[in-house]
Formats: structure tokens, C-alpha cells, sequence
């Protein structure tokens, strides 16, 4: 602004202060073990079957491994790092000793890295045959030295020591505790054929079953995990993916792959696998199988339209929309018509106003200089995308579960962007300038007096506001980019870029466009003010999301931060001219800075998620999603709505608030009796996620309505999945015609 004193956000010693803030922020507490010895994070019990035994009886002892909270052993399959207990037995001599019987593991994922282990209380259960010289009348000891590796965020090797004492007269018996630990292992018992085979970069392993093991028959509520015993088959980290054989090869075969490893299995020979799969909020289960080398098997098939259909539980219509059979064409235009309308949500409009500002002083300048600034803009939005596509690209190859909106799943995320939207409304408002350009010339620097640095950061700005948005179109074009290979994804995310610049562009590119822009004049100072409150708005918006994925305290801090932010801005406004006193007040923002870095990255990790519910569905009762509650219903005779948000996705609370949550809405409800089903995916859910890829969609919304079961019939009508963006006429279109 003329005649107003700019103060720069950083000075030129930011290295400096940024580096004293980083430090502040990460300084770890002395422990508080300093000079004592350390403590032992896990304890080991031995544990016999009982203690009155006979000369050559077999019985079962148990080692029982107690893990202080947050802290992990391991499997006999490691992973990519860690060592599974070592066992060390002196026993009377001619006592069998079998191998240990291992609980299914848990899987830890750090970074790259993912390891296969146990927390909490676990069992490892092995048989002794006793020696035929066993005294009965005399007591025998029994003892073992275990070598463990227990982790955390590190991991420390402890060595212990168990015993028991057989025939000493106290006829101790933990029957009852060993009868638990067996129960709970995997079945070994599988009646199933299995083969293996590397296919490209893939390990693909066939399984034959004669009968299903438990309820693996419902292969839609589970992830899958193949884990083979031996190290380096597969990469650890990678995702298993499951499919339906071929109906002409076996009604009952399932093909699992997973992306291999260095190691060549043929080496092995017959490989034992273990196949763990799981429901959310359920127990892991699991299965052995010992599978032979098949240099015939294939490579693992495309799911067809009839295997998706095959996934869906019992008694459940076709879907909608499904993406199945979209073409690339299709998706790309869905992502570029997704991307204009993307433009019009109360997420982006702010930031596409602030364009059209800068557009309405470039009137009296030349073509090219326009065009230049909408090039940039794009180019900002493209490589924003780019950066977007890759991540979840990675994050799917490493087997999390990751879609359109997921970083706002992450509360430091949430919280950065709550204090960069909040500056960027102080900075509208005229607290503060940056640059001397204000924030449409942030990284003007960059780019010398043209400040296209500045169009090309609105661009990035344009796009993170954008994230917790979803337009028409978009959805199904997201959820078939994700099923594609990296490349199709990457182009499809880029369409949808494209589609966000589309706007900006056409006026950039557009003389005629340009011209019936309102003139130049005060006005432009006063609207620029006004967008402010959208900003501050909307970072409010984000305060109350971190609200409901951390603790109150941890509130509390995010508060406290933005306070420490703004307090570090009006130090610097008022920045006094002498050395020592600018001195001074360098290292009272530096000190700011690190308490707010402080609150941003070690409050928001550090804070356990409280659940809670997204948001009252008012009058109208609704069952919190599960995989239970929604089987559940599924197999009643009431007709569902399933309504899949979350509470940083502006365009689910919008429907809520307009379409769902409303008078007209609720005495359908009732009157048809709908069991309303709400998915909370706030934080992450992996349930959830399942259900998003069973729709072929990648985020959220997602209203999904099944019809009440046929008396006649038992049959319950097609399942109907409504647009992302709903009117009280819409979901009464879909509720009445599912009667």
C-alpha cells in the first residue's frame, strides 16, 4: 500500500532465528533414568501346562512377554528391521523340544519401514515331550535365557531369564491361559491347495480352498497382508492385493499379489506364508498355507465388473456410478469439469478473487504481461497437483490407505494450514504486508518487477484451500484415477488442475473478459479487506477440525500459537532502529516463532485423537459406521442411508446442512424407517477407506441408499449412490424411488 511502512515477515538472519525456533522446538527432556540403571520395558514368565508331569508325557509351555505400553517385539518375520526373540532352553537331558507356535503379528509402519510384531500381553506357546527317565518323585528344573529386542521410537536389547520346576509338589497348572494363547493362533489346518509364481515385479501366490477357514468367506470386510515366514520374498511395505479367481478356474480360489523382493523364492523351495486379514475395530486372524513353485501361474487379472459385483455383501444391488467401466476420456473430462466447478466452493473463491483483483490493475498493461501471470498461476496449481498425486501414488504403493483429502487427516497438517490461513486474513485485512505487495505478490521477489512468483504461489495457495473441497464430477474421477497405474493417476490429477486454472486462464488468455472486470479504484482496497474474513473464517473452521482430532489441551496450545504468531508480526512492525534493541526484539519473535513451531509439530503428535462424532445428525437418530453395524444393517429389512463425511470437508457439511439435516429430509427418514448410518473419516479410518474403494470413490462425501428388502422376494433393489452435491429434492428423488 502507498505511504504505509512495510514490514517484512523475516528478516535476513530468518536462518538464524529459524534454526534457534526448529531447536527450541525439538529439545527432548533429560531422562529421567539419568544415573540409575535403565528400566526394562518387557518382562518374561514361564509358563507350564502344569507342574505334576510323567516320564515321556508331552505337555505345552508358554513364555509370556509383557510389554510396557507403546513398546513392541517381534516376530519370527521381523520385517524390514528389529530381531525376533532369541530362546535359550537347559533342560534334563533327552527332553523334546518342538518349535514356538507364534500369535498373528501386528504390523508397526515407520517411515519407509515396516516391521511385523507384538505389543501388550502375548503367549508364545511351544510342546516338551519329557525324557523317559524323568523322576516323578523328584523335582526337575527347567530353565531359559531370552535375548529380546523391545522398541519404541528406539529400540533397546534386554536379556532375561524364565524357569519352573516340574514334579515339585505345588501342582501349579496354567491350562486355562495356554488353552487362551492356542485359540487365538493362526489355523494350520486350511483344506486348501496354494501355488506361487513371480510375475514382473510382482509375487503372486494362487490359493485353491476346499473350504474356507473361518468366515473368510466375506473377503470384503478384510484387509489382507501375505506374509511370508521367510525374509526377503516380498517387500514388507507394500500393499497385498486380493482377487476373486475366475469362475471357470475355481468358485473358490483367491490370487493374492504383492510386489517382491530381491530374494529369489525358487531358492526356498516351498515357501510357508502366513495370510493375515482383518476388520476394522475386529482382531487380526490368520492362516498358514505352504505353497509349491508354479513357473505356470499367470500374472494376477483385472478385476471385472462381475468380480466387484462378487465383493458386495449378500442381498446388495448394483452401484451407481461405479467407475468400473470409465474410460481415461471420461475421467479427464470429469476431472476438468470437477476442477472449474472446484472454483466456485466457498474454499477457493477467496483466493480466485484475489486473482481477479490483481487482473483488474493490469487493464492498462500489455497482453503479454496478463498472460504470463496466468501461465504462472497454472503452473503453481499444476505442480501443486503434481506434488499431491505423488504422495498418494507412494503412499498407496507402501499399502496405507490415502485418499483425496488425506493430509487434513494428519492434525499438524490441519494446524499449519489454520495459522497460514489466519496470516493470510491479518495480511488482508492490512496487520501486515509482505514484500510490500501483499500477499498476491508473496515470491514477487523471485521473479523481479513482473512478481510472477506471486501467481505462481496462489496457485499452490489455490490448491491446498482447495483440498478439503470436492465438486460434481470429481469423485468419480478421483476414485478411478487411484485404481489406475501411477501414470493414468498423475494425468488425471493433472486434468483436474487444469480444470482449477480454467478461470483464471480464460481471463488471462481473454481480452474481452478481462475488460468486464469493474475498473480500478478505492473500492479494490475495501474488497480486498472483505476477503479477509473468509480467510479468518475458514481458519477458524480449521481450529474447530483440530479440535475434534486431538485433545482439548492440545487446543488450547493452537490457540495459544496463533496468539505467539500475530504477537511476532506486531514486534516486527514496531521494530525499533537500534542495534541492541532490534537485537532484542529478533530474539522475542525467534522465541514466538519456536513456541508456535513447538505448539504445531510436538502438541498436535503428542495429543491422543478423542473420539468423537463429527457432527449431530439433529432430530433423527444415526449409528456411528462399522463394519459390524453397517453388516448389520444390511442384512435387516430396513432400508439404509449411509452417509461417508468428514469434519474438514466443507462440501459434506454443506449437504448436511441443507439437504440432510432438514425437516423435509428427517420425516422421510421416519416415515420410511432408515436405519441412518454416518462415517466419520475426520482421522483415519481404514474402514471406512474400504468402503470408499468398494464405490470406486477416493474421499469423501459419498451418500450411498439401499431399499428396504422385497417381502416377496427378500431381495433388496439396486443400491443407489447420490451426486456429491445434494438438495432435500435430490435425496428425496433417491429415497422414493428405493420405496
Amino acid at each position: 500500500m502507498a505511504g504505509r511502512k512495510t514490514a517484512r515477515l523475516i528478516p535476513r538472519s530468518s536462518g538464524l532465528l529459524i534454526a534457534l525456533a526448529v531447536l527450541l522446538a525439538f529439545i527432548v527432556p533429560a531422562s529421567a533414568y539419568a544415573g540409575e540403571e535403565p528400566p526394562f520395558y518387557v518382562s518374561v514368565e514361564a509358563l507350564p501346562e502344569r507342574t505334576d508331569v510323567a516320564a515321556g508325557e508331552e505337555i505345552r509351555v508358554g513364555l509370556r512377554f509383557r510389554m510396557v505400553e507403546g513398546w513392541h517385539i517381534y516376530w519370527k518375520n521381523a520385517g524390514d528391521s528389529g530381531e525376533p526373540p532369541k530362546m535359550d532352553w537347559h533342560v534334563p537331558a533327552g527332553t523334546v523340544i518342538g518349535s514356538v507356535s507364534w500369535p498373528v503379528p501386528s504390523l508397526y509402519i515407520i517411515g519407509p519401514l515396516t516391521n511385523f510384531g507384538y505389543e501388550g500381553d502375548i503367549i508364545l506357546t511351544r510342546t516338551m515331550t519329557m525324557p523317559d527317565d524323568l523322576p516323578s518323585d523328584a523335582p526337575s528344573d527347567f530353565h531359559v535365557a531370552i535375548d529380546v529386542l523391545v522398541c519404541a521410537d528406539i529400540c533397546i536389547p534386554e536379556k532375561h531369564s524364565a524357569s519352573f520346576t516340574l514334579n515339585d509338589g505345588t501342582n501349579t497348572d496354567h491350562s486355562a491361559a495356554l488353552d487362551a494363547a492356542v485359540a487365538t493362533l493362526p489355523a494350520r489346518d486350511v483344506a486348501a491347495q496354494a501355488r506361487y509364481n513371480i510375475s514382473g515385479d510382482d509375487f503372486i501366490l494362487d490359493i485353491e480352498f476346499h473350504e474356507y477357514p473361518n468366515d473368510l468367506g466375506n473377503i470384503e470386510l478384510y484387509d489382507f497382508d501375505m506374509l511370508p515366514v521367510d525374509w526377503g520374498v516380498t517387500e514388507n511395505s507394500a500393499s497385498t492385493r486380493v482377487f476373486t479367481r475366475p469362475a471357470e478356474v475355481a468358485s473358490s480360489g483367491l490370487l493374492f499379489a504383492k510386489k517382491r523382493d530381491n530374494r529369489d523364492p525358487a531358492s526356498i523351495g516351498d515357501l510357508e506364508i502366513l495370510l493375515r486379514y482383518q476388520a476394522a475395530g475386529q482382531d487380526a486372524k490368520a492362516f498358514y498355507v505352504t505353497a509349491v513353485l508354479d513357473p505356470a501361474l499367470e500374472a494376477s487379472p483385472a478385476l471385472s465388473a462381475d468380480d466387484v459385483a462378487d465383493l458386495l455383501p449378500d442381498g446388495v444391488g448394483g452401484i451407481v456410478s461405479s467407475p468400473v467401466n470409465m474410460t481415461l476420456m471420461t475421467a479427464l473430462v470429469f476431472a476438468l469439469l470437477g476442477g472449474v466447478i472446484l472454483n466456485l466452493m466457498p474454499c477457493v473463491f477467496p483466493v480466485l478473487s484475489m486473482k481477479a483483483l490483481k487482473l483488474c490493475k493490469m487493464n492498462d498493461q500489455s497482453e503479454a504481461r496478463a498472460r504470463l501471470h496466468g501461465l504462472a498461476y497454472m503452473a503453481g496449481i499444476l505442480l501443486s497437483f503434481a506434488v499431491l498425486a505423488g504422495a498418494l501414488i507412494v503412499l498407496q504403493i507402501a499399502g496405507a490407505q490415502a485418499g483425496w483429502g488425506f493430509q487434513l487427516q494428519n492434525p499438524v497438517i490441519v494446524l499449519f494450514l489454520t495459522y497460514l490461513l489466519f496470516l493470510i486474513g491479518l495480511n488482508l485485512a492490512g496487520f501486515f504486508e509482505i514484500g510490500g505487495g501483499g500477499i498476491a505478490n508473496l515470491g514477487g521477489n523471485l521473479a523481479g518487477r513482473d512478481g510472477l512468483g506471486g501467481s505462481f504461489f496462489t496457485g499452490v495457495l489455490a490448491t491446498i484451500v482447495a483440498t478439503p473441497c470436492t465438486a460434481p464430477f470429481m469423485g468419480a474421477a478421483m476414485g478411478f484415477a487411484m485404481t489406475q497405474p501411477p501414470a493414468v493417476t498423475m494425468t488425471v490429477f493433472l486434468a483436474l488442475g487444469l480444470g482449477l486454472a480454467l478461470p483464471y486462464l480464460a481471463l488471462a488468455f481473454v481480452p474481452p473478459l478481462r475488460a468486464a472486470l469493474p475498473k480500478p479504484g478505492p473500492w479494490m482496497e475495501k474488497f480486498k479487506q472483505f476477503l479477509a474474513f473468509p480467510m479468518l473464517a475458514a481458519a477458524a473452521w480449521l481450529l474447530w477440525v483440530y479440535s475434534l482430532q486431538t485433545s482439548d489441551i492440545a487446543l488450547f496450545y493452537a490457540v495459544i500459537g496463533l496468539v505467539l504468531t500475530a504477537f511476532a508480526i506486531w514486534v516486527f512492525r514496531h521494530s525499533p532502529h537500534g542495534r541492541k534493541a532490534r537485537l532484542i526484539v529478533r530474539v522475542l519473535v525467534a522465541l514466538a516463532l519456536a513456541g508456535m513451531i513447538y505448539v504445531m509439530i510436538h502438541e498436535s503428535r503428542m495429543a491422543a485423537p478423542v473420539s468423537r462424532t463429527a457432527e449431530s445428525a439433529g432430530a433423527y437418530e444415526w449409528t456411528d459406521f462399522s463394519n459390524a453395524s453397517y453388516e448389520a444393517s444390511i442384512a435387516g429389512d430396513r432400508p439404509v442411508f449411509v452417509n461417508m463425511t468428514a469434519a474438514w470437508c466443507i462440501t459434506c457439511k454443506a449437504n448436511e446442512r441443507v439437504a440432510i439435516d432438514v425437516d423435509r429430509t428427517r420425516s422421510l427418514f421416519r416415515a420410511l424407517d432408515v436405519h441412518y448410518i454416518k462415517g466419520d473419516w475426520t482421522n483415519q479410518n481404514p474402514s471406512i477407506t474400504a468402503y470408499l474403494k468398494r464405490y470406486g470413490r477416493n474421499g469423501v462425501p459419498i451418500y450411498v441408499y439401499y431399499g428396504a428388502r422385497d417381502p416377496a422376494t427378500g431381495e433388496r433393489p439396486d443400491a443407489v449412490m447420490l451426486p456429491q452435491l445434494l438438495t432435500p429434492g435430490i435425496v428425496a428423488a433417491a429415497l422414493e424411488g428405493g420405496e
